[in-house]
């Protein structure tokens, strides 16, 4: 959805549903309120909820650019998000901006807004070191064309001989050098932020987010919330073990996030870490 910062109303949306979140309301009364809503209809047009209308907007998708992972044809993503009357959409490929004119071309076609970012992967140890294969996540998104521009320079160097081990990885540095005109997303549960904060180290999470502020600005940080339960299923009713164990830690996470963006005055944002089009197509896409 559209981010909003905490100066602005708390409203946070999962799938199109609005929930407004009071400070004093924890992050799992949230969720649990998220998993007792009876799924949206797929209705075109913006979401209405307590707030008005609500546009949503999807911040972190997945084209099949993302190799071996997505499943969203851009030419069909922009068809499938101009029928849902929504005005934009984000494509966040997996280390790459493969899909980056794709997208510009396939938007203009539908008459939306095409956001290009990338969900880069990010080295702890440094660009220097091909031995430690730790990678976190870390979803930027360009604001303009000197965002865009950003973006194409973090991607020449996750994709150099230095950047790329296993994957094409970026890191602090680079950030340092290449933040001009972006927003900061945490990504899902493997960004650097959420693991910390599932490993107990919630001090170094906190480190990480000052990090983020001092190099892309508060007004352009976000702490992602993701929660994937299927709606009107509770956690504990999640059949596969997997899905209940990360619906699980989406939950924890979430706890801590909405405190530390409340701490630190930073915007909060609900994402779907989408990686096809249809519910249909989960199959086909495992």
């Amino acid at each position: 959805m559209a981010p909003t910062h905490p100066s602005a109303t708390p409203l946070f949306s999962y799938l199109g549903l609005p929930i407004s979140a009071d400070e004093d309301e924890s992050a799992a009364e949230v969720m649990e309120t998220l998993a007792a809503k009876e799924p949206a209809p797929r209705a075109a047009g913006p979401r209405q909820g307590d707030g008005g209308s609500v546009p949503f907007v999807h911040l972190h998708v997945h084209s099949d650019y993302s190799m071996l992972d997505g499943a969203c044809r851009i030419d069909r993503l922009c068809a499938r998000v101009a029928a849902l009357g929504q005005t934009a959409v984000a494509v966040t490929d997996h280390g790459n901006m493969f899909g980056a004119l794709d997208l510009y071309w396939a938007a203009q076609d539908h008459g939306i807004k095409p956001i290009v970012g990338c969900e880069f992967y990010m080295t702890p140890s440094g660009l220097a070191d091909h031995t430690d294969t730790t990678r976190f996540h870390l979803v930027l998104l360009a604001k303009d064309y000197g965002g865009y521009q950003s973006l194409c320079r973090l991607n020449r160097i996750a994709w150099s001989d230095e950047g790329h081990y296993y994957r094409p990885r970026i890191d602090r540095e680079a950030l340092r050098q290449h933040h001009d005109g972006l927003l900061c997303l945490t990504a899902c549960v493997a960004g650097e932020i959420p693991e910390l904060i599932l490993r107990g180290r919630e001090d170094q999470a906190r480190a990480t987010l000052a990090f983020f502020i001092d190099v892309f600005g508060r007004e352009n940080v976000y702490l992602e919330l993701q929660y994937h339960a299927p709606p009107g299923v509770a956690p504990a009713a999640i059949g596969n073990a997997s899905q209940r164990e990360l619906v699980q830690n989406e939950a924890a996470v979430n706890a801590v996030l909405m405190r530390l963006g409340r701490e630190f005055g930073v915007g909060c944002v609900a994402t779907n870490d989408a990686h096809y089009l249809q519910a249909g197509d989960a199959e086909g896409h495992d």
